[in-house]
């Protein structure tokens, strides 16, 4: 069950003291909130240290096309106010994180077989990409940045009154990147633990596609649906879902989220799957620990991910250490795309005209919210 809305949204804490020597800051730098090796998958390569990307500028209703070093970044993300070495938090993702990925996004990428083995060392660090693009997000960004102080989210007791939302944000992804994350009774972060949860619990499948991936500003989609819980609520309120919640997370405003609920007539958001493209043809997808609890006959809307998965589930893992590497249809790929699409906020991302069109005329016909995709399609 989720507590934070919107959804996505990374629950901010505190987590280490200062560290590091003294830097000389440069006066700005465009730092990546969607990794700059994803993006080269879907560009062209011009030189050995330069690639161009096609994107939709949805802001001005444009086609564009630019240096991969130029987009899907802005100045400064990555910044610390709180440490000695303000590029600390950059230095961390891109030792910890950003560099193990690119390994094994070559790992899988480089593959013939019909599976890949991973180490449950290699697992992590995928999911530990995964909850770095749910932090870093221009989405989350602004929602921290815009976040009243009177917000009551988990952990807020343990912010520094001098720091700022963003720089507490930040200490959460720094904690994220340097902590093993796999014993959660050694967390001492309970944002931080309440937030990786779903994502450490999640299974996950690799998909391969003979066509196209897009890729959006957040670097990922998540497939939402409203479902009702007001049977389960009733049965965890019988079994002390309140004491569980305080014991487990510090949750002491359980009786305000109740409230709200039933204001909602026990409504709420949940997400089936999270699809992460780490390539043009390539995307990890991770289910959340109950997304077969949440079946399509529960759902108020149509899903399209819970189609794609139960028709692959069944070969999606050979082994404790090998996970297949499923091709999937062109219909399959168009639906992925919408999703990606759907969740797009100022750019979009794509390998070639030709898909990117088809992938608009899917998601006109299903009826997609973004209404600009139609007027871009004649810009292609």
């Amino acid at each position: 069950m989720k507590f934070d809305n919107p959804p996505n949204c990374a629950i901010i804490l505190l987590s280490t003291s200062f560290r590091g020597k003294f830097y000389v800051s440069e006066p700005y730098k465009k730092q990546h909130y969607v990794q700059k090796a994803i993006l080269n998958s879907f560009g062209e390569k011009l030189s050995k240290n330069s690639t161009k990307i096609k994107y939709l500028d949805l802001s001005d209703i444009t086609v564009k096309n630019d240096f991969t070093s130029n987009v899907f970044c802005v100045k400064n993300l990555y910044n610390l106010n709180i440490s000695e070495n303000d590029k600390e938090l950059e230095q961390s993702i891109n030792k910890n994180i950003e560099t193990p990925m690119n390994s094994i996004r070559n790992k899988i990428a480089n593959s013939n077989d019909e599976f890949v083995t991973l180490s449950n060392n290699e697992i992590l660090t995928i999911k530990k990409y995964c909850l770095m693009q749910i932090y870093r997000n221009p989405i989350n960004i602004s929602h921290v940045e815009n976040m009243c102080e009177d917000t009551d989210y988990i952990g807020k007791t343990q912010k520094h009154e001098t720091e700022s939302n963003l720089d507490y944000l930040k200490r959460e992804m720094l904690y994220i990147c340097e902590n093993d994350l796999r014993n959660e009774n050694e967390f001492n972060l309970m944002g931080v633990k309440y937030q990786t949860d779903s994502v450490l619990n999640s299974s996950i499948m690799i998909f391969r596609t003979p066509y196209e991936f897009v890729i959006n500003d957040l670097g990922y989609a998540c497939e939402m649906t409203y479902v009702n819980i007001k049977t389960e609520l009733a049965i965890a309120q019988a079994t002390g879902i309140e004491k569980y919640m305080y014991e487990k997370y510090h949750i002491n405003n359980f009786d305000s989220y109740l409230k709200e609920l039933e204001m909602n007539n026990y409504n709420i958001k949940y997400e089936l799957c999270t699809i992460l493209p780490i390539s043009y043809n390539t995307a990890i997808i991770f289910l959340n620990k109950a997304w077969n609890h949440y079946t399509p006959e529960r759902a108020i809307y149509p899903i399209f991910s819970s189609r794609i998965v139960n028709k692959y589930i069944a070969s999606a893992k050979k082994a404790t250490t090998e996970y297949s590497i499923i091709k999937i249809t062109e219909k399959d790929t168009l639906n992925i795309n919408f999703l990606l699409m759907d969740t797009a906020q100022k750019i979009l991302g794509f390998k070639t005209a030709e898909f990117m069109i088809k992938s608009i005329d899917h998601y006109v016909y299903n009826l997609g919210k973004n209404l600009k995709y139609p007027l871009l399609k004649s810009k292609l």
